[in-house]
């Protein structure tokens, strides 16, 4: 999360602030897709060569491959490509010490700038929910809809759930941009937590695959939209 921060932060350094809402839409669900796909490889993976500490350790294995390439990726791009723009050699002691200044400073920063920080609190507590979502699904997976004992196909159904939520971002990614165009930031926002806080209190009547698959590709959708939202809000206001 940390990393994911550093990039929204980053991303009005590489594109123009009338392309920030659809920037907001291709770079985190870009990255979305990628986390996706890593999961279906750990799945994969896993399917292939069985269960054990033997199956954990390559998969662990496979991840800490696919970092350090993502790493050396990151490298062909120039330091300062991201900013800041006044950016000065210095020692790591110091420039940690910059860095936690800055921390305190940006809140201060955000005491003045009431839209960034509304922003920002609507978007920590979308993800706190989608976290808690997140795991319910993964135990309903693992314990109600498959036999507790069968963990690959609780597995397996998870991937399922997760890959439809993705599809969801996907989707997000094309439409909240023209959805825009017609309806305010402001009003996006609040639509689309009332939304997912909608389908949420549905799948409770129910717990089945069907539903609960559909609902992950609804909360998906929204919880996109509202990140790209409220992204582009904190960023246009916290200059």
């Amino acid at each position: 999360r940390f990393i994911l921060a550093g990039l929204s932060a980053a991303l009005p350094q590489a594109v123009d602030d009338e392309q920030l809402v659809v920037a907001n839409a291709v770079s985190p669900t870009a990255g979305t897709l990628a986390a996706t796909l890593g999961g279906l490889v750990g799945v994969v993976v896993r399917a292939i060569v069985g269960e054990g500490d033997g199956a954990n350790a390559l998969i662990l294995t496979v991840c800490a491959l696919l970092y350090t390439v993502a790493a050396l990726v990151a490298r062909t791009m120039a330091p300062d490509s991201l900013g800041p723009d006044d950016r000065a050699t210095s020692s790591t002691w110091s420039e940690l010490k910059i860095v936690a200044r800055g921390l305190w400073e940006g809140l201060e920063h955000l005491k003045q700038r009431r839209p960034a920080a509304a922003a920002l609190a609507a978007i920590t507590a979308n993800r706190f929910c989608y976290g808690l979502t997140t795991i319910m699904v993964l135990l309903l997976f693992r314990n109600t809809f498959n036999d507790p004992h069968d963990t690959d196909a609780g597995l397996r159904g998870f991937g399922t759930a997760v890959a439809v939520s993705g599809a969801g971002f996907l989707l997000s990614a094309i439409a909240t941009p023209i959805i825009l165009r017609h309806v305010r930031l402001s009003s996006w926002i609040p639509a689309c937590m009332a939304g997912s806080g909608i389908v949420l209190a549905a799948s409770a009547t129910w717990f089945r695959v069907v539903p609960l698959l559909a609902g992950a590709l609804v909360i998906g959708f929204l919880a996109q939209g509202q990140k790209i939202c409220t992204d582009t809000t904190v960023q246009r206001n916290v200059e």
